[in-house]
Order: C-alpha cells, then structure tokens, then sequence
C-alpha cells in the first residue's frame, strides 16, 4: 500500500493552477516533461502565445477551436494535436467547455515553479 502512494498520482490531490480566466491545469511534473490535465470552462480562450517545449494536445471531453501559425483546426472528444516548440497557438471553447491532456517537453518550468508555490503557501 505505501508503495502505492508513492507511485500512484490522484488527479485530485493536485492543484489547480489558473492559468488564464476559465483555463485550470493540474500539472504533473517529471525531471523531462510535464503532463498537465487542463479543464477549459465553456466559452473561454487561451491567448495566442508560444512556447519552449514540443506538446501534444489530447482532447478528453467537450471540443475547442485550436489556432496553430495561423491555421484554425477543430479539436473534438479523441482528437491529438502536434504544436511543435516556438509555434504561436492559443485556443477557444464554445457551449461544451473542453478537458485536455497536455504532454510537453522538456517540462514546463513555470509550472513547476506556480505549482511549487501554491504547495508552499499552504
């Protein structure tokens, strides 16, 4: 059983970092990655922005409108999208709202750092 809470991660347990207005990310921080399970609440956005890490977009539930350099593509329940690193992305729900897994590489340090943070204060 302590091994067990040793290895295993309950989504729950961690915090929920607000990154941008409607967008909560629970992130999981390893020493090269950093998986983040992201809750987007209907009709909120995600500013254009660009990042130093290679991610993988994996739509869990509810949809969103992703813009990639420009390009609008519609990401429904089971759909991945590839934004390589340096790439300006940013996204948009509608009525459904939108639950993601996002995958980046190497980690996202600021993440580490809000996340380390919050832990602190409390």
């Amino acid at each position: 059983m302590q091994e067990h809470r040793e290895q295993v991660i309950q989504q729950a347990d961690i915090p929920a970092l607000q990154v941008h207005p409607g967008t909560h990310v629970r992130p999981v921080i390893m020493p090269n990655a950093t998986v983040s399970f992201v809750k987007l609440v209907p009709y909120s956005e995600m500013p254009r922005h660009i990042q130093e890490q290679d991610e993988l977009v994996v739509i869990v539930q509810g949809a969103r409108d992703d813009a990639l350099d420009g390009k609008l593509f519609r990401l429904e329940e089971g759909d991945s999208l590839y934004i390589p690193k340096g790439a300006e992305h940013g996204s948009i729900t509608y009525s459904t709202g939108c639950s993601a897994i996002e995958f980046c590489a190497p980690g996202r340090t600021e993440l580490a750092e809000r996340l380390e943070s919050l832990i602190d204060q409390e």
